[in-house]
């Protein structure tokens, strides 16, 4: 395994592993997965004052969506039902597919400081935005329910 893909295999280990040693430890947030039926695509992005998460989730309603943050662990999850031409069709061959149906969980390790009574969720054109501001001083503790808006 050549130099890049064990740091980046190591980087992952160290993100889930909270007894990793602290050289090992990646300073990003890590995407986890639970046993889940899909994945939704995510970016997570990092600027000078905040993280980011961008989930592509057309199809989902923003009642359906459930955010919590928690122990340094954001999790978004939610449901897309298949649609009801789909559901009432009588299939007998799907020449090609590719939308994903069904519940969803994702967790997402967050390494920096967050304030996270300040974390706002926004949800346009198909696209969850989630916006967590860094904190210079020490992290909160506790849950936090995020609306969506």
């Amino acid at each position: 395994m050549d130099d890049a893909r064990r740091k980046i295999y190591r980087d992952f280990l160290s993100g889930l592993d909270p007894n990793a040693p602290e050289g090992g430890r990646s300073r990003s947030p890590m995407f986890v997965l639970g046993d889940e039926t899909w994945a939704p695509p995510t970016d997570i992005l990092e600027t000078q004052t905040e993280l980011l998460v961008i989930m592509e989730i057309a199809g989902i309603h923003p009642q359906d969506i459930n955010i919590q943050y928690a122990g340094g662990v954001l999790t978004i999850e939610g449901c897309r039902q298949e649609l009801p031409m789909i559901r009432e069709a009588k299939i007998t061959y799907f020449h090609k597919k590719e939308i994903d149906y069904g519940h969803f969980r994702v967790r997402v390790k967050i390494t920096s400081r967050i304030i996270s009574e300040a974390i706002e969720a926004g949800y346009d054109s198909g696209f969850l935005t989630i916006h967590l501001p860094k904190d210079t001083g020490k992290r909160r503790s506790g849950r936090v329910k995020i609306p969506v808006k």
